[in-house]
């Protein structure tokens, strides 16, 4: 259904640079042609314009739209620009009223409610089609639901939106598989017929199912769906129709995703707090080691909407019914099982610069690219070794969590995640205290955190200390990328505007009130008492779990960016072979692809890097899915 697609908006410039098509009903009172308004403008008038204006920028071409306030006379607005639009000197113009909302949020709540799109012709009895859809955006149902008492009240949030196309081959695109969410495929229909799906890499079609559209419509309404999810960084849904015998876009909105498109079902990695962007191939590769069972014959870590995401065999339990004394028991063995992944991890943190320091030796006089190959290995086998450490801790996590929940009860999923998450060391509080206070000044100096050519000289001095303290430091996460905070003035910059949006010591705050909440809980169900001590004990043992989380993301962090040098520097023998564009193209390739391209197996790699690096922008501001379902 084309119903609820959103009106583009480029400004008068980048109208004239993108090939909008030029149809114009003249000037309206209360009629906002977006075609004539400038890209700011578009920005503040909401979530929907500004989305428009971003695909737009990547030169996706838009069609003739005009939002209508639903204030004073909005029904006789509306009609003339649909009786102005009719008379436009096209042949046989088709004119639609769909809606205009200014966030997604009340587009969601008010998509059930609003009417079916109303398409118009030449000859249609407009004025009662008009009136027929004013009766039911004043109905009591639709004003609440848009948030005013009267239509006027919510003029400034919801529009009516006018489109005018050619009569003939019209739409929708979406970026992705709008059943399955399968990232690979892009979806194309019309409001008849059934979607028509393509593979995404080669826009070929992946079925025989006929479609009431041609195939090169088909084809570049795909292509357009696809460059505006480059744009947006996330899934988006496409209307499409022509004008003046040109393909355009007349709406853009977000696509939600079921995913349900794996042979088994999948779960996003998160051994630390889950890195939020995309996660580069040779840390995929490097996971998967990490969590690969010695009887897998197959992957268990995907790189899947750019993120990492885990193979499930079976079902997690739920929290087992366990009486008393067994769950007093199992609190017990597990605070006592806790020494093990302490001692092991304290062993990892005393040999891990000795380690790394031999690796690094040995690379130093490494000429060819088998030799840099041999410690790239090494380096990898120390990440992996963290990433196993911190897969224990985990597990240990989960199972105190259960016994927890068999103790107290089921825990929000905010609680579960307060007591799960790391603790940051001492050092990296320090970190984080001087980027805030760095941030903060220049801020109260400046009212904001400037381009390093525009920092003055009088805190110069200032930001090059930082720069100089913080050389060795990189984020916490299981990226390979992130560089150090003070590799260079722009790494320094985004780590000091992250600093600001930080809320200082929240993950402490969380832990101590889900434990507060938590002991309250025991002690109001029955033997209370023994379940707080229960619950007391096995917080303890999560708190030392968070200490060991905090320490092996320091070690892990330190860690990668030993790999992520390695992995640079056979890049650079393989850009002097011709193989690769730039040195750091290798942290897109995996150990084995890298292994293969060294020794001179053909493998276009390259190009596997430049659609790795394209996916990374595609998916990058989306909310990726905890889990995937598996394929019906």
């Amino acid at each position: 259904m084309i119903a609820l697609l959103f009106g583009p908006g480029p400004s008068v410039i980048l109208g004239a640079d993108m090939g909008a098509v030029p149809v114009s009903i003249g000037s309206l009172a209360g009629v906002r042609e977006l075609a004539s308004m400038r890209r700011d403008e578009l920005v503040a008038m909401g979530e929907e314009t500004a989305d428009l204006a971003r695909v737009v920028d990547l030169g996706v071409p838009f069609g003739a739209i005009w939002v209508i306030g639903l204030s004073d006379d909005a029904e006789g607005k509306t009609l003339a620009a649909v009786t102005a639009a009719l008379a436009l000197d096209l042949a046989r113009p088709v004119v639609e009223l769909g809606a205009f909302f200014r966030t997604h949020a009340l587009a969601s709540r008010c998509r059930r409610l609003w009417p079916a799109t109303i398409a118009l012709r030449r000859g249609d009895d407009v004025r009662a089609r008009v009136h027929e859809l004013f009766r039911v955006l004043e109905s009591r149902e639709m004003l609440v639901a848009i948030g005013g008492v009267t239509v006027a009240g919510a003029r400034t949030e919801v529009g009516v939106r006018v489109t005018v196309r050619d009569e003939g081959a019209s739409g929708v695109a979406a970026s992705v598989d709008p059943r399955t969410g399968d990232p690979d495929v892009v979806a194309v229909w019309s409001e008849r017929g059934a979607p028509a799906l393509l593979d995404r890499k080669t826009m070929r079609p992946l079925s025989d199912a006929p479609s009431d559209l041609r195939a090169d419509v088909v084809e570049r309404a795909a292509d357009l769906a696809d460059r505006a999810q480059l744009a947006l960084g996330r899934p988006v849904e496409l209307a499409f129709g022509h004008l003046r015998g040109r393909l355009v876009v007349l709406g853009v909105r977000p696509l939600a995703l079921a995913p349900c498109f794996t042979e088994a079902p999948y779960r996003r990695v998160a051994l630390l707090t889950a890195d939020e962007g995309p996660i580069a191939p040779l840390a995929i590769d490097a996971l998967d080691r990490a969590l690969r069972r010695a009887d897998d014959d197959a992957p268990r870590v995907l790189r899947i909407y750019a993120r990492a995401y885990r193979r499930v065999e079976a079902r997690m339990p739920g929290a087992p019914a366990i009486d008393g004394a067994s769950a007093l028991a199992r609190a017990t063995q597990i605070a006592s099982d806790l020494t093990r992944p302490v001692a092991a991890v304290r062993a990892f943190e005393e040999s891990l610069e000795a380690r790394l320091d031999e690796i690094d030796r040995a690379a130093a006089d490494a000429r060819t690219g088998v030799e840099m190959l041999a410690g790239l290995r090494e380096h990898q086998r120390v990440v992996v070794d963290a990433l196993s450490l911190l897969e224990s801790a985990r597990v240990a996590t989960l199972t105190a969590v259960s016994v927890l929940e068999a103790t107290c009860g089921t825990l929000p999923r905010e609680a579960v995640h307060a007591l799960a998450a790391l603790r940051r060391t001492r050092a990296r509080r320090r970190v984080d205290e001087r980027l805030l206070r760095l941030a903060r000044h220049l801020v109260d100096q400046l009212g904001e955190i400037p381009e390093a050519h525009r920092v003055p000289a009088a805190l110069r001095r200032r930001w090059d200390e930082v720069k100089l303290e913080l050389r060795d430091v990189r984020p916490i996460g299981v990226d390979v990328r992130p560089l150090p905070y003070g590799a260079s003035d722009a790494a320094l910059r985004s780590a000091l505007i992250d600093a600001l949006r930080t809320v200082t010591d929240a993950e402490e705050t969380a832990r101590r009130e889900a434990v507060r909440r938590l002991l309250a809980t025991a002690r109001g169900r029955p033997l209370g008492r023994m379940r707080e001590g229960i619950a007391g004990t096995l917080s303890m043992g999560l708190a030392q779990l968070a200490d060991i989380k905090g320490r092996m993301g320091e070690a892990l962090a330190i860690a990668l960016l030993r790999l992520r040098a390695s992995a640079s520097n056979v890049g650079a023998h393989l850009v002097d072979h011709g193989m690769l564009d730039d040195p750091d193209d290798a942290l897109y390739l995996g150990l084995g692809e890298i292994e293969e391209a060294v020794g001179g197996e053909p493998g276009a790699y390259a190009s596997r890097v430049r659609l790795r690096r394209e996916a990374d922008l595609r998916w990058r501001a989306l909310e990726a899915p905890r889990r995937l379902a598996a394929r019906a």
